[in-house]
């Protein structure tokens, strides 16, 4: 008997019709609208102790991984191409492990994140690493979403490696655009920013640049603190997955926000940031 889909009594000698079963119903309609089939032809399927995975449901299942496959395709070949020729190519392994783990790309945001990263490693060889590709399709599409969000906040080196100002000054910025997207200890949690965050010395940190988007700045001590003093202000780096797919994203730009966090991060602590003019 089928746990799903128990047998109608009254159905007798009469040609078998699907019993009105709750979850069965739910189910078929779920998978159905999910493959683009008519939740009867799933339903009817149902046999044994289980559920039983018909010809219409594999055939459905391999047309859709196809489909999202060329969909991710051709958004990687309307990525802008390298300026010179790349000297090497992804490994064959890495090739395949794309395509598979890509197959799974179903909404829009996953595919373009997908065909983002392939026209990054095919630029540049071994940029992306399989650990990344298995950790992108292991999240959640409402993870990719907010981390999308997330990343919209990030200032980045010189290098392009991006980070997150830590503190109060820089957690009232954030949530003056809603305090869901400060989602920092998940992605401490899941390994896409750094488990420990990092503090400059006003030794180290003169003359260094951040940059937010295109504006950069340059950061001086204040000349009526020590040299020897405490740079007060703490940032968080992007672990090497987090920087990887954060490449392969497309975020909003937050230039009232990136003003006002500098300013703020000028008043808490002992360091001048300069607005470097562009070009320079």
């Amino acid at each position: 008997m089928s746990f799903f889909f128990p047998p109608d009594p009254t159905a007798g000698d009469a040609a078998p019709r699907l019993p009105e079963n709750p979850m069965g119903t739910l189910l078929g309609s779920v998978l159905g609208d999910a493959l683009g089939l008519e939740a009867d032809v799933i339903r009817s399927n149902a046999q044994g102790d289980g559920f039983d995975v018909s010809a219409e449901i594999e055939s459905a299942l391999c047309t859709r991984q196809i489909k999202n496959r060329e969909a991710v395709l051709r958004i990687a070949a309307q990525q802008e191409a390298p300026a010179a020729s790349p000297k090497d190519q992804p490994d064959a392994g890495w090739i395949q492990a794309f395509l598979r783990l890509s197959g799974d790309a179903t909404s829009e945001m996953e595919r373009e994140i997908w065909g983002r990263l392939l026209a990054l490693e095919i630029a540049e060889p071994r940029t992306v690493s399989r650990r990344t590709l298995q950790f992108l399709h292991a999240m959640d599409l409402w993870e990719v979403e907010a981390f999308t969000e997330y990343c919209a906040f990030a200032f980045s080196f010189e290098s392009g490696w991006r980070f997150m100002f830590e503190g109060e000054a820089a957690r009232r910025e954030i949530w003056s655009y809603g305090r869901e997207i400060d989602l920092t200890q998940h992605w401490v949690d899941v390994g896409l920013l750094s488990g420990e965050p990092s503090t400059l010395t006003l030794r180290n940190a003169k003359g260094l640049r951040v940059l937010y988007r295109s504006k950069s700045w340059e950061v001086r001590s204040d000349e009526a603190c020590s040299p020897e003093g405490a740079f007060p202000i703490r940032y968080r780096k992007f672990s090497t997955i987090g920087q990887q797919i954060s490449s392969a994203l497309s975020f909003k730009i937050f230039n009232g926000y990136a003003r006002n966090l500098i300013q703020a991060l000028e008043q808490e602590g002992q360091v001048v940031f300069s607005l470097i003019p562009d070009g320079e």
